[in-house]
């Protein structure tokens, strides 16, 4: 039974009049306050055990929900989980049934995880791995492999113990091997394309034992990838042909590490056009459990990276297509700093020579230099290969490869901003301090990073790259909830303009490049005025290096994960809803949204350009959705033109396109594919030699109109 409830006049009772009665004027007047204020005193103890009744009530709520969830959470330990057995196997199931499954699987994890529920990655990656290899293969029903359950552990990025949780609670379903033979088979004898292997050290940290694989075939697993993006069309290369008439393809790909949770791996992928960072798109090269420490490195690296330097040097021949394709490979490399500085066999941030890049002094770490210390900065790239001591410049150690150079390394823009702004940022917070309305400032403050959908409670979660990313586009917002106050102005106009530079850097190109180039420096002077202010390796990099990277890369997120307008959208707070009104207003015009088929149809599309302004209209009035939006409504005014221009009125038209040009132009890393070639290139000359450019358009001019 649930606890009685209090009416809210009862725990409202220091709102009602206090009534007491008149005494008689002969009465002493102290008397008359001490029982007024004893009265006062009795009414207010008796609200604080009401209130008090109501919080021991709600505890023992939360307590039995926490002990409902401690126990669904034992269950899942122990193996018991809670999905129920079916019937009939999950091939042979319906549509609807196969649903339900993911779904259980879904809500054993959500329980398994604290009832905190996954990233939409994992969401979308678990539901594709069963949903296709379980349920939409009916020929197949056989149980995954041991390699194929590790496979599916790499990719999702899940710590031991949840994999293992999750590898128990579909135990009944009999789709996967236990989680006792995965650990068996990783500390094993290796076969195929991965070695496993264990490295045996007095390390305290890292433990006696590491256990871990890395791959020993590193060409057949970048021909796998390469042909699986390109038969996807998601695979972004130059082609050449050479004077024998044979095709040569150019690929970038990238080699990077990074660690967490106990585990360490290594991958590599291929630059792609869309979805960078999606677990489909990376090959495991090495993983193992312990840290990026260097002599792990050395141990679980060494084959790999020879075998990746060997690519470097001489690429290798591929068929596409039935036919044979020279791949020439150019590697680059992107980690955090400390991974970077271990691989390549620097001392670290804290040496004299703190960067990986060039030969900068900076001084060590306890006499660093200030900015203002610099009346100029030389950066010019350093070469990697060491000196023959390995003492010169904070060499430590030789590089893992011999063939990557340093203007290959690509800076990791979340960790710089994430680095920056956590300085900045818990400054400002220091000052608050002193302020009489600390508490009140405070509370705003993180009531606004929690409306952001950050997570306040854990530190490592609040300065994630990711929710860094997000404070610094609502950068002016949160700068507004600190007082304005002289000692807060110059941090703030920083984390202002760090915020600019932000959307900057994932908009410039070698075309546009002076305004990133003004944002920065005004970025140095604002930190030169800041009193003590230091060149830390982070801002280093920003202010000394980022030009130069996007002049020799073109441009700065060369494997950054990019989205279009609507991947754009699923950034945003109310993506849902700004969805929903999308969709609305498509299904308006008679363009069904449940076939992608017939959504983007040559009809439905017509349908959408002649009102692309009022479709633009519905997406956030925001700087990043402008280029797209902009190329989108002129795309539907050359719609009109196309069809109602002749040889005598063909400069509209040619003005439209150029106009098209220029703004894809501005569009980072946009391709010229094969249609928008032919509209920019080839619309005007078949006007003029046609006349019209609707000879034989299956719908007219009043038709089209």
């Amino acid at each position: 039974m649930p606890p009685k409830k209090f009416p809210i006049s009862e725990l409202n009772a220091a709102k009602k009049d206090i009534k007491f009665k008149k005494k008689k004027v002969n009465e002493n007047q102290s008397i008359v306050m001490y029982k007024s204020k004893n009265a006062m005193l009795l009414e207010r103890n008796k609200i604080i055990s009401n209130t008090l009744f109501d919080l021991q009530a709600k505890y023992k709520v939360l307590k039995d929900d926490y002990e409902e969830l401690s126990n669904n959470y034992k269950k899942l330990i122990d193996g018991n989980g809670i999905i129920s057995k079916r019937r009939i196997a999950v091939h042979e199931s319906g549509k609807r049934s196969r649903l339900d499954f993911i779904k259980d699987i879904y809500s054993n994890f959500v329980l398994a995880n604290a009832n905190s529920p996954p990233d939409k990655l994992f969401i979308e990656r678990l539901a594709e791995y069963f949903e296709f290899q379980s349920c939409a293969n009916l020929v197949s029903s056989k149980k995954y492999t041991t390699e194929e359950a590790i496979k599916l552990f790499l990719e999702l990025n899940m710590t031991q113990t949840r994999f293992k949780i999750l590898l128990r609670s579909l135990a009944d379903q009999n789709i996967s091997p236990s989680f006792y033979s995965i650990e068996n088979s990783l500390k094993g004898q290796a076969t195929g394309k991965y070695q496993y292997s264990e490295y045996h050290s007095n390390d305290e940290v890292n433990g006696n034992t590491i256990a871990g694989c890395f791959a020993v075939d590193i060409e057949e697993i970048l021909k796998d990838r390469i042909i699986c993006l390109y038969d996807a069309h998601n695979l972004i290369y130059k082609e050449k042909i050479d004077e024998s008439g044979s095709s040569i393809f150019y690929v970038n790909c990238c080699l990077g590490g990074d660690s967490g949770q106990g585990s360490c791996k290594f991958n590599i992928q291929p630059e792609l056009r869309n979805a960078n960072h999606s677990s489909m798109a990376l090959s495991i090269v090495a993983f193992w459990f312990g840290k990026d420490t260097r002599n792990l490195m050395e141990h679980f690296l060494k084959i790999p990276i020879e075998r990746i330097d060997e690519i470097n040097k001489n690429g290798f021949n591929i068929t596409i297509n039935d036919k044979v394709v020279k791949v020439i490979i150019k590697f680059y490399f992107c980690s955090d700093f400390m991974t970077t500085y271990n691989f390549f066999g620097l001392k670290g941030q804290c040496s004299q020579y703190f960067c990986y890049l060039c030969r900068l002094q900076s001084g060590s770490n306890k006499n660093r230099k200030r900015l203002s210390d610099y009346n100029s900065r030389v950066a010019e790239y350093r070469s990697l290969e060491h000196s023959q001591d390995n003492l010169d410049y904070s060499e430590k150690s030789d590089p893992l490869s011999k063939t990557i150079e340093s203007k290959n390394i690509i800076t990791p823009w979340l960790h710089i901003f994430l680095g920056l702004f956590k300085d900045e940022f818990l400054e400002l917070m220091k000052i608050v301090k002193d302020e009489e309305n600390a508490e009140d400032i405070e509370e705003r403050i993180f009531q606004f990073i929690k409306s952001l959908n950050i997570n306040t409670k854990n530190y490592f979660e609040t300065f994630s790259g990711n929710a860094t990313r997000k404070l610094l586009v609502n950068i002016e917002e949160l700068m507004n909830l600190f007082p304005l106050k002289p000692e807060y102005d110059l941090k703030k106009t920083g984390l202002i303009l760090l915020g600019d530079i932000q959307t900057a850097i994932f908009k410039s190109n070698v075309n546009n490049l002076s305004n990133l180039e003004l944002k920065i420096e005004a970025l140095e002077s604002i930190y030169k005025e800041i009193p003590r202010h230091k060149l830390t390796p982070k801002l280093h990099v920003l202010l000394d290096h980022t030009i130069d990277e996007l002049k020799h890369n073109g441009v700065l997120n060369l494997f950054s994960e990019q989205g279009e307008l609507m991947k754009i959208v699923k950034d945003e707070e109310n993506a849902e809803d700004i969805e929903e009104r999308i969709f609305q207003f498509i299904k308006s015009l008679n363009i069904n949204t449940q076939n992608y088929f017939e959504t983007f149809s040559g009809n439905a599309t017509r349908k959408l350009l002649v009102n692309i302004e009022e479709l633009m209209n519905l997406f956030p009035l925001k700087p990043e959705y402008d280029l797209k939006k902009t190329g989108l409504i002129l795309l539907g005014d050359i719609q009109t033109a196309i069809f109602k221009s002749n040889v005598n009125n063909l400069s509209n038209l040619d003005l439209k396109t150029e106009a098209l040009e220029s703004i894809y132009k501005e569009i980072p890393r946009h391709k010229l594919t094969p249609k928008l070639h032919v509209l920019l290139d080839h619309t005007i000359d078949e006007l003029k030699h046609n006349g019209v450019l609707n000879l034989f358009s299956e719908q007219g001019g009043e038709g089209q109109h």
